[in-house]
């Protein structure tokens, strides 16, 4: 308790920076005022010494306390005489505290004594003129009825509200800490303060969210302290008065510290004039629904905002072309798939394109990757899971020479120590990003300009069965969000699954070969299969007269297509270094090529096989198209049999033909067949089951 020596009581009050009471303090006996200069506060309290030499007073609301001792001529009071004094005056204060306890118990009993004569209001003109339901007030004598609790739900005073709005609490009744609620508390989802009765109406009605009622700005730092003690879960939002035209705003003020102190979520009302305080003010200016959703925006903002995304106001004129790394095959900003069985050269020719990406000089011509113009140039990152740096280097020297790209960056997880994409988190079993993952990614956001990365393979980079959804979905989503932040091409190396590419004719073919979870073409937004021939390239390799090695010749398709690209299968061929390399178009033309007349003609024949009951193998053995040419005009007879199966693939996927099971098999049939082999005129004899068996080569 501080102590003041002043000649005077309103001088001690002065320096103490209270005001002093209006009235007369009775001596001896317990005097409340205000201090904030409101008639219905009673926060400041005064009890003078019957000598009126001295008294104690102070601030109920802040907890402050002062002594007051008349200052005399002579000399200044010894140690014993301000124990003295102290002593004395910590005894009236706790009489004074006492007193006040005693008068808030009585005025409690009295509180609960009027709630109990009134009944539930219906239609007080208060309730009208503000637009709210009585929800728990109560009326009596013609004032509205609203109880005030503490902290435990026990009345400690009410506020009457007269019919014009004249608000008055219980005279003698405690306020601090004082609240109502409206609704039920929970942990479960947000629970709102606010300052007025109608006010906190409002909120409710608005919303549906818990609110609770402080009555003044002064008591929402206190509530909202014992509201976070009880609910230290819950998302406690604080809707603040605006007191624009009072000075220092104190609505907004207290909402502020309050918010700060608890970790809550501020929330002002919004107007278009300068009329208006509150939410109250705001519902009946702008509708319940303008307080409704801008609670919800507030508290919980809408995560995807639907309402707004139309097509009218996401796409506005011609769409952008498709950003390309390889024309055609592989675009920017997304994560691609290269695909194909082992030892077919799916490494090497990815290694090969990083290091044309990487390695292109200004005034240089373009290069060539895939059969295609590598159309982005700028920094590319190889991570190999299964190469060693020895490796690598003998792989990019032969593509290179000793010009290594300085763009190029090279990660050999056999050199540095393996990690993978992904792991099982030990607690939820969830498959999550790895700490070395993470730590990598990062590293390459920060690179400047990278155009490509490659991860070298998908199987070796997680420690999850690939065949299942779990495990690749992550992966995939890992690998997405790169190629996002970083705007370059994401390009996993996986595998076919064993023996699928045999029958490869189109592009859904290559689809079906990829192996794993649909998850993993699913994801990707292009993909490329490279597949060795059925023959091992033997016939490639005597249209162009190269020697046959095994493992020489490839086969290469878009599985999956990104915006206009590349339908037609490509030819790929190793040269004397090892590297495969694009031999399309010369094969193409030393085969005889394979002009729309030729294709119509065999789409012809392909119809006219179905409607007589004698429909073509979709197989290549002595039921298909190869086999049966001699049934087809003199210009099919030369034709080998890599060229009918690119033609049916081609047919197949521009959707002109497609296959129907038949028998164990499958017939290549029109589009719009129902049926792999038509119902016969009655009478006709159905195909035979003699024809040849399907020996796929």
């Amino acid at each position: 308790m501080n102590l003041v020596f002043a000649p005077t009581l309103p001088d001690a009050f002065e320096r103490a920076g209270l005001p002093f009471p209006e009235r007369e303090p009775e001596p001896g006996r317990l005097a409340r005022f205000s201090t904030n200069g409101r008639k219905d506060d009673a926060a400041g309290w005064l009890r003078v010494f019957p000598d009126q030499d001295g008294a104690v007073f102070g601030s109920w609301r802040d907890g402050t306390a002062w002594t007051w001792q008349r200052e005399k001529d002579g000399p200044a009071p010894d140690a014993a005489e301000l124990a003295r004094i102290r002593a004395n005056a910590e005894r009236i204060r706790k009489e004074a505290e006492a007193e006040r306890e005693e008068g808030y118990r009585q005025a409690a009993s009295k509180a609960a004594a009027t709630l109990q004569a009134a009944e539930q209001a219906k239609g007080h003109p208060y309730l009208s003129t503000k637009g709210i339901g009585p929800h728990i007030a109560r009326e009596r004598n013609g004032s509205l009825v609203i109880p005030v609790f503490d902290n435990d739900g026990n009345v400690q005073s009410v506020q009457s509200v007269s019919p014009t709005g004249e608000k008055r609490f219980m005279p003698g009744g405690k306020m601090t800490g004082g609240r109502c609620w409206l609704g039920e508390p929970t942990d479960a989802g947000p629970l709102v303060l606010c300052e007025g009765y109608a006010t906190g109406a409002s909120l409710r009605e608005a919303t549906g969210w818990p609110v609770c009622v402080t009555f003044t700005a002064g008591n929402l730092r206190p509530v909202a302290c014992d509201v976070r003690e009880r609910f230290p879960r819950a998302k406690l939002v604080i809707a603040g008065d605006d007191d624009r035209k009072t000075e220092g705003n104190p609505g907004r003020t207290k909402a502020l510290e309050a918010a700060k102190l608890v970790n809550a979520i501020t929330v002002f009302p919004s107007f278009d004039g300068d009329q208006g305080t509150d939410f109250n003010d705001m519902a009946q200016q702008a509708g319940r629904e303008a307080v409704a959703r801008l609670m919800r925006d507030t508290v919980e903002p809408r995560r995807f905002k639907l309402a707004e995304r139309t097509a009218a106001r996401l796409f506005k004129g011609e769409p952008p072309p498709v950003n390309w790394l390889v024309t055609g095959i592989f675009p920017l900003g997304v994560t691609c798939l290269l695909a194909s069985p082992p030892n077919v050269g799916k490494s090497f020719l990815a290694l090969e394109l990083a290091a044309k990406v990487a390695g292109r000089r200004d005034g240089e011509c373009p290069p060539v990757a895939f059969g295609a113009l590598v159309a982005a140039h700028g920094r590319a990152v190889y991570v190999s899971a299964e190469d060693d740096e020895l490796e690598i280097h003998r792989r990019l020297h032969a593509l290179c020479g000793n010009d290594m790209p300085d763009k190029l960056h090279v990660l050999s997880l056999p050199d540095v120590g393996h990690f993978g994409i992904i792991e099982p988190d030990p607690m939820t079993k969830e498959f999550r990003a790895t700490r070395e993952w993470s730590e990598l990614a990062d590293e390459i956001r920060a690179l400047p300009d990278v155009r490509l990365v490659i991860l070298d393979t998908l199987q070796a980079l997680t420690s999850g069965d690939t065949n299942t959804t779990q495990a690749t979905q992550p992966l995939m989503n890992e690998a997405t969000a790169l190629a996002r932040a970083t705007g370059a091409c994401v390009v996993l190396i996986h595998h076919v699954a064993k023996g699928s590419t045999k029958e490869i004719r189109s592009a859904l073919d290559a689809m079906e070969a990829i192996r794993g979870s649909g998850a993993i073409a699913g994801s990707a937004r292009a993909a490329y299969v490279l597949w060795p021939p059925a023959d091992g390239g033997r016939n490639v390799c005597e249209v162009l007269g190269t020697e046959f090695k095994e493992g020489r010749v490839a086969f290469g398709l878009v599985a999956k297509a990104c915006g206009d690209a590349r339908r037609d299968r490509s030819v790929f061929v190793r040269n004397e270094r090892g590297i495969l390399t694009d031999r399309t178009q010369a094969y193409n033309a030393l085969s005889g090529g394979d002009t729309d007349a030729m294709r119509n003609d065999l789409l012809r024949a392909i119809r006219e096989a179905w409607q007589r009951g004698e429909a073509f193998a979709a197989s290549q053995g002595s039921n298909g198209l190869h086999s049966r040419r001699f049934e087809l005009p003199e210009s099919f007879h030369e034709k080998p049999r890599q060229w009918f199966e690119e033609q049916a693939g081609k047919l197949l996927s521009e959707g002109n033909i497609k296959r129907l099971s038949y028998r164990g098999g499958a017939r290549l049939v029109p589009a719009d067949a129902e049926t792999a082999v038509p119902t016969p005129p009655e009478g006709a004899t159905p195909e035979a089951e003699h024809v040849a068996p399907e020996v796929t080569e």
